[in-house]
């Protein structure tokens, strides 16, 4: 407000005091309305907990009572009409001085971040906006900055934009973390975003290597994004999904769960089938004792492939492979057994019209 030029209170105090000298400007009232804001000051920013504690509480409480100490000492100055145009111009004069001065750019760098942060709420708008909330994951983003609380907020930024939201959001800072994480959790992760700042990363070198990774894990890079402040979004989805969101291809039933089934994908490179499913349970009943069998049969009810896997990640969408390596050229039928792992016992897939009644008919694969 004083333009880098504290000599300009001068005039400020000598108009208030020119004011209570001449009557112009009421003390009393002054006086009161200004123990009322330091009172304010002190209740609020100091106990309440509502404006933070750093140094912008006193910024925030007390610019209003600083501008009507401004507004009073020119009233007190009014008397002097003919020089409270010198005095504007003056006042101008100073600001226009300081924006030219070094010191306002110094006021300036000192203000921006060293590195600004990626745009985490344009971020988090696009992830919105997905049918399929991502798993997104930050690449060297300096994790202290966001998850730690906003310097104006009660709680951090990765809460407010994130967290609250439902959306996953994890930071990591080598590509050795990224990769075990990954790896980890690909089987449960359909969606996935990598977010990096280009003056942050050496792109051609370590940003490569993260999507060599994701490549090996049966993902599929479906967009790229540039926004704001270097930052760019790689979307992954998995392959099966053709990047397209999670939707169920077909539902089924039996009497222990709901099935859902998401769509499968012919790897040639190293033959192998990839396919996506969800389940969720209908009985209250243990179902840690059930397996399901996905066998690939051929025109003539043959079995050529087989993979047997516990129920487990319910509610999840999971990714799974068939190796096909010893599989004839041909088309062939994908089907699922939902069984007791300790009596064999098959359950009957209520909503499958096909003989038997245990198997069900997912999709087809065509095997060159």
């Amino acid at each position: 407000m004083l333009n880098d030029q504290p000599g300009l209170l001068i005039i400020i105090i000598a108009g208030l005091m020119l004011g209570f000298w001449r009557k112009t400007i009421s003390s009393a009232p002054y006086l009161l309305l200004n123990i009322i804001f330091l009172l304010i000051l002190t209740l609020v920013a100091e106990f309440s907990g509502f404006i933070r504690p750093i140094e912008m509480r006193y910024h925030l409480v007390g610019m209003l009572p600083f501008a009507l100490t401004a507004a009073a000492g020119l009233y007190g100055l009014y008397s002097f009409r003919r020089w409270l145009g010198m005095l504007a111009l003056l006042w101008m004069a100073a600001g226009i001085g300081f924006q030219i001065d070094d010191g306002w750019k110094q006021f300036v760098a000192d203000h921006l971040p060293p590195n600004p942060l990626p745009p985490w709420q344009v971020i988090s708008r696009q992830a919105l906006r997905a049918e399929q909330k991502p798993q997104i994951i930050g690449y060297r983003l300096r994790p202290k900055k966001i998850e730690r609380p906003h310097p104006r907020m009660d709680y951090s930024e990765k809460s407010y934009y994130f967290d609250r939201h439902g959306i996953e959001l994890k930071l990591f800072y080598t590509a050795e973390v990224f990769d075990s994480y990954v790896r980890q959790h690909a089987i449960t992760m359909p969606s996935v975003w990598v977010i990096y700042q280009t003056s942050a990363t050496t792109p051609y070198y370590e940003i490569a290597r993260l999507q060599t990774t994701l490549d090996g894990l049966d993902y599929q890079r479906c967009d790229t994004l540039n926004i704001a402040v270097d930052t760019v979004i790689l979307q992954y989805a998995w392959q099966t999904l053709n990047c397209q969101p999670p939707r169920p291809l077909a539902n089924h039933q039996t009497n222990a769960i709901d099935y859902q089934f998401y769509g499968a994908a012919l790897r040639t490179a190293d033959s192998t089938i990839l396919f996506s499913d969800q389940w969720t349970a209908r009985i209250d009943d243990d179902l840690s004792g059930f397996q399901m069998s996905y066998q690939l049969i051929s025109a003539d009810w043959n079995k050529a492939a087989q993979l047997d896997l516990p129920l487990v990640h319910e509610g999840q969408p999971r990714l799974f492979s068939i190796d096909i390596s010893n599989v004839p050229p041909g088309r062939y039928r994908l089907m699922a057994i939902l069984y007791d792992k300790h009596s064999g016992q098959r359950q009957n897939w209520l909503t499958s019209p096909a003989d038997p009644p245990t198997m069900l008919h997912l999709t087809n694969i065509d095997i060159p």
